[in-house]
């Protein structure tokens, strides 16, 4: 019986037939025109609506993850962490809550982020907007810079700094006063249950509250 080479006759070197090499697959007309990734896109920005809608965010409060750039921890709290950001490039911060609540605690989050989005006066830090990054909501508000009220008064006593003079203490007890005002005379009226230095936050300016 003969023997058969596996070898390529026509092949100039006499060696072995390469394999055939595998088609390149053709684009799409979706794929050269973005379609699919739009839809995407548009898929996820939908359910990102209808989760932060549930949570009392209106549309037009909703941020997409792609505009917030997270800068440094500032500090931690009950639900999760501060964070100094950029949103769309303008500074902010922003409170990182995690979802998995219980039932109760996930209605006292939803409860505060419907009321602080109706709330807007001078001497209330104001709701920018929120958003969803994996399974923690994202609220983003002003960033008070300056501090608490608190922190500014013992970082001048450990400095021996000058404390604040009696016409700075009555612009402060006014700017409160004017705040806790507008906020009692909401429908229903919003009380506040742990105003204290602490929580009395301060603008960059170093005079607004």
């Amino acid at each position: 019986m003969a023997r058969h080479d596996a070898t390529d006759n026509n092949s100039p070197t006499g060696g072995a037939a390469s394999p055939p090499q595998p088609k390149p697959e053709p684009l799409s007309l979706r794929k050269l025109l973005g379609i699919d990734s739009a839809n995407k896109r548009a898929a996820k920005q939908k359910k990102l609506e209808a989760t932060l809608e549930k949570m009392g965010v209106g549309h037009d409060r909703i941020v997409a993850m792609e505009d917030v750039q997270v800068l440094e921890k500032l500090g931690q709290g009950g639900f999760g962490s501060v964070h100094r950001i950029l949103v769309r490039g303008q500074p902010a911060a922003a409170k990182f809550m995690t979802l998995d609540l219980s039932k109760s605690s996930k209605r006292l989050l939803q409860n505060e982020v419907k009321i602080w989005s109706s709330v807007q006066h001078p001497n209330c830090v104001s709701l920018i907007g929120a958003s969803m990054d994996g399974n923690k909501l994202v609220l983003c508000c002003e960033l008070m810079s300056g501090g608490s009220l608190f922190s500014q008064h013992t970082r001048r006593l450990k400095d021996k700094a000058a404390l604040l003079s009696t016409a700075e203490c009555a612009l402060r007890m006014l700017q409160v006063a004017s705040g806790m005002a507008y906020m009692h005379a909401m429908t229903p009226p919003l009380i506040h249950r742990d105003l204290k230095s602490h929580n009395i936050l301060i603008r960059s300016d170093g005079e607004r509250l």
